[in-house]
């Protein structure tokens, strides 16, 4: 079902709402259910994939334990990643309010800062169309990190930006 079509409280999804977010005779529990969808194709892809791993009884605790194990990655990769300064990761993984805001929330910031590690990842070892795909899944999951695009392109980077970019606009094309 394309996410754009119709919004949550649609009569055609009434099938696939989750009772904890759709309790019976009371308001939605999510901001604007008579609006479409605000999440990018990349974000809708991540929600869809977690759904198809987690059974329907637990509703949305796929998501949370998915947003939690995404901090926990990112702080493992990003204390290998800076080596020596490793402890560094810690103002990262160890706060508490980060790892609780992503679970509780099941924010995708945390899935789109373990790309954002990516694509510095790849930016450094000058690997720059897979910088560029880390920037789209990045840009796709939350627009924000888009907002880099620039900075590659007035450093020369221009096949990093064009290949973020062409994520970003690929995934929309289906829709």
């Amino acid at each position: 079902i394309d996410p754009y079509r119709f919004v949550p409280l649609d009569p055609a999804l009434a099938e696939l709402r989750d009772p904890l977010l759709f309790p019976e005779g009371e308001p939605p529990l999510i901001n604007r259910p008579g609006a479409p969808t605000i999440y990018p194709p990349i974000a809708q892809l991540w929600f869809a994939l977690v759904a198809s791993l987690t059974p329907k009884v637990v509703g949305t605790l796929g998501v949370q334990i998915a947003a939690a194990g995404a901090v926990i990655v990112t702080a493992w990769l990003l204390a290998r990643f800076l080596g020596d300064r490793g402890g560094w990761a810690l103002l990262y993984g160890a706060c508490p309010a980060v790892a609780l805001e992503a679970a509780n929330g099941a924010h995708l910031d945390a899935i789109s800062a373990l790309c954002v590690l990516g694509l510095g990842w790849a930016a450094i070892r000058r690997r720059h169309w897979l910088a560029g795909v880390f920037l789209g899944l990045a840009g796709g999951l939350k627009l924000v990190p888009l907002l880099l695009l620039p900075v590659f392109l007035r450093r020369g980077r221009w096949r990093t930006a064009l290949t973020a970019g062409g994520l970003v606009a690929a995934s929309y094309l289906p829709h």
